[in-house]
């Protein structure tokens, strides 16, 4: 409608064609992750600035429950009995019934006492004067926030920024590298169709069966039979 000289989409950068990229964060980059708060929320100003305690423990439940954001900060603490949790998820209304954590990430989760200042004290990870839907654009905000103070690359060494999501693709690809059939991985992912998960964590589906490769080779070697020469 020649409203502006010249269109402004052509200053944008390409949308990737994998835009689902899957960058799980190896142990060493998540205890970085854990480290950084401290320094973070001690420079933050605001609510944040006491915010310590609420962001390790959502991100160790995040890492070793495999749920979605949105399902972590909505977390009831009626969810949780014991190191179990049950709850419904948000965005596919699956049902989650007594899955096992840690007993550490049940202890941080209890740490956050329900009678804290500015918490609703049914949940874990809503403050007060927050409706739902302004939950994710205030994390969001934290955690790009919290970029400042984390120094990730990939394995290109390229630099790497932290978003949630990571976590639940850790706790994914975690379960396939130490051998959880795939199927079992999506039933834990709450997917609909195995095929999302495939999708999405193929790569790491092939470096799992070049696991049993090593291995089968190893065992053959045992049974004192050649392979390949060896």
């Amino acid at each position: 409608m020649e409203f502006v000289a010249v269109d402004p989409s052509r200053f944008l950068e390409p949308i990737p064609k994998n835009k689902e990229c899957i960058r799980p964060l190896t142990s060493q980059r998540f205890k970085d992750l854990l480290k950084a708060v401290d320094p973070f929320t001690s420079a933050s100003a605001g609510k944040v600035h006491g915010w310590a305690a609420e962001l390790k423990a959502l991100f160790l439940f995040q890492r070793w429950a495999g749920l979605r954001v949105l399902d972590c900060r909505l977390f009831p603490r009626t969810g949780l009995v014991g190191n179990r949790i049950s709850l419904i998820t948000k965005k596919t209304g699956a049902k989650i019934e007594n899955r096992s954590i840690p007993d550490h990430v049940a202890e941080a989760l209890l740490a956050l006492s329900p009678d804290r200042i500015r918490w609703r004290r049914d949940f874990f990870f809503w403050p007060e004067g927050r409706k739902k839907e302004g939950l994710t654009s205030l994390f969001g905000d934290i955690i790009g926030a919290l970029n400042a103070f984390l120094a990730f690359t990939d394995d290109n060494g390229t630099p790497m920024r932290f978003h949630s999501h990571q976590l639940r693709d850790t706790y994914a690809v975690e379960l396939l590298l130490a051998g959880v059939l795939l199927e079992d991985v999506s039933k834990l992912l709450t997917h609909s169709s195995i095929q999302t998960t495939e999708r999405h964590y193929a790569p790491w589906v092939k470096s799992r069966l070049q696991q049993l490769e090593v291995k089968s080779v190893e065992a053959m070697l045992r049974m004192g039979v050649k392979v390949g020469g060896i």
